[in-house]
């Protein structure tokens, strides 16, 4: 019928992690490249500064991280590249080092984010389903909202990635004067606009349960709200 084969596959098995999708139409656009942004700021916010050439990254394995027997004191040349040589020390999910900081990442205090180099403030929402059936695999999606002067748009995960990975990440805590009136009042009208935005959305839930993850703020910007 008129399904995609990776909606077929999601309806078949559950979940399609261990098939090469790569070729599918609704596949997301991303790949190792896109998670590097995200490795090196959690190395940054671990006081971490690693050398980077290309696609490459060495760097010394933080401490927090050598609870793991798996991760090594140094690492040389990890490569987010598919196309690197067979013998490369390939990064990607279930690499040890990048699972670390994935769970370190999760386990971050704070849902409001002052970044540098954000156009305009993000809201991102999980969006699951309200009905829960044994029988078939949990689904949810994370997306975001941005824009200003009531004109917003919804981020798909990959593009979420893509923008937020434009962004720098500091080191050192920053003072950040927040005008939390603004904030709140953006908020409130990013939820209120999201309702018609998702309802235009299929994620295959015939009812569907929103919940606020976290909220980007620009920093050293006053967005129009």
């Amino acid at each position: 019928g008129g399904e995609s084969a990776l909606q077929t596959i999601r309806d078949l098995i559950g979940h399609a992690e261990s098939f090469d999708l790569s070729d599918l139409k609704d596949v997301p656009p991303v790949d190792l490249p896109d998670l590097m942004p995200f490795f090196q700021n959690i190395l940054t916010l671990n006081r971490r500064r690693p050398k980077v050439d290309g696609f490459s990254l060495s760097v010394r394995t933080p401490e927090d991280w050598l609870k793991n027997h798996a991760i090594r004191k140094s690492y040389e040349d990890l490569r987010f590249d598919r196309n690197a040589p067979a013998q490369a020390d390939l990064m990607g999910i279930g690499h040890p080092l990048l699972e670390k900081a994935l769970h370190q990442a999760e386990r971050l205090v704070g849902t409001i984010c002052a970044i540098d180099g954000l156009k305009n403030p993000i809201v991102v929402v999980e969006i699951a389903s309200r009905v829960t059936d044994s029988m078939t695999s949990s689904r949810r999606a994370i997306v975001g909202i941005s824009g200003a002067n009531d004109d917003f748009e919804v981020l798909r995960d990959w593009e979420l990635l893509r923008v937020l990975n434009l962004c720098n990440l500091k080191s050192e805590p920053l003072e950040v004067e927040a005008d939390f009136a603004s904030l709140l009042n953006w908020k409130t009208s990013a939820m209120s606009a999201a309702d018609e935005l998702l309802s235009e959305m299929a994620f295959g839930f015939s009812s569907k349960v929103v919940k606020v993850y976290a909220l980007f703020w620009p920093l050293n910007q006053a967005p129009n709200v």
